[in-house]
């Protein structure tokens, strides 16, 4: 809608995607000095913008937007400012079906922190809105609301519009398709087992979420980790996970505390990865 508004074509959509991610950055910069350090803000979002597929902010993608809806709903939660928070998240679920799941993180952390509800918490049963329009457009259009399910199958075999639990993607990637992976074709190669490892490290950190972040931080990366490989595949988890940042605050955090040669290893690695994941990308690869 946004490139339409400016004329369409592809540097209008550039345009948006880097305009949303210079606000996101903003925004995730404010929020997080509510409860960190400048230290660690600012080494959270070096790490988002080094991460191997950080490239995809920049491009005609949904995740620079949606970022930006998200840090910034967010943000005004935390400040209880509810009214921009619920029209931001129902944005945000307009821009991603994820978006959905700031409602139930908000109303869990309000009755985790024992708040009174009011007449004010009424806006936040905005944030379906989003998700509902889109589904109305999607039956308008094509005359099916979930085709955002029902299309699943049709971008890899192993993708399933029939939600598959995490230790069956887990056994299909170690029984399955890592065995059966053709090592001779790089671009392949080092994709599936980027998505792997990346599904491993977010598996590890949610669950670490758990005990150093706050609720709805740990339930946003939680959920926004799980909700993807209901599809029975890691397949584009590498960008789905770039707009997951609690997992960035985690990292921050501890590479804080970690010695000046872990600090390195990690920099070059997640730099050399970023490197490679553009290279692949703007030759036409599929990457995520």
């Amino acid at each position: 809608l946004l490139i339409k508004l400016l004329g369409g074509g592809v540097w209008s959509g550039i345009i948006i995607s880097n305009i949303s991610f210079f606000l996101a950055l903003l925004g995730l910069f404010k929020l997080l000095r509510i409860d960190y350090s400048e230290k660690v803000t600012k080494l959270a979002i070096v790490l988002l913008l080094i991460f191997p597929t950080s490239f995809y902010f920049g491009a005609v993608y949904t995740e620079s937007i949606f970022l930006c809806f998200v840090v910034w709903s967010f943000y005004f939660y935390r400040k209880n400012k509810i009214f921009p928070a619920s029209v931001l998240g129902m944005l945000a679920s307009g821009t991603r079906i994820i978006g959905i799941i700031l409602l139930p993180i908000y109303l869990l952390e309000l009755y985790k922190n024992k708040i009174k509800w009011s007449k004010k918490h009424l806006w936040l049963l905005l944030i379906p809105l989003g998700l509902i329009f889109y589904m109305l457009y999607l039956y308008k259009i094509y005359g099916d609301s979930l085709m955002f399910f029902h299309a699943l199958p049709s971008f890899g075999e192993q993708r399933s519009s029939i939600p598959v639990l995490l230790p069956q993607v887990y056994y299909r990637y170690i029984v399955r398709i890592l065995p059966n992976l053709n090592y001779s074709y790089f671009a392949g190669t080092f994709t599936t087992i980027m998505e792997f490892v990346v599904g491993i490290i977010f598996l590890i950190i949610s669950v670490i979420s758990l005990i150093k972040l706050r609720l709805s931080y740990s339930l946003y990366l939680i959920l926004g980790y799980l909700i993807p490989t209901l599809s029975g595949s890691f397949s584009s988890l590498l960008r789905y996970v770039v707009v997951l940042f609690p997992a960035f605050i985690l990292f921050s955090v501890w590479l804080n505390k970690a010695s000046k040669t872990i600090k390195f290893i990690c920099y070059t690695i997640l730099f050399v990865g970023l490197i490679i994941s553009l290279s692949l990308f703007s030759r036409g690869f599929w990457l995520a």
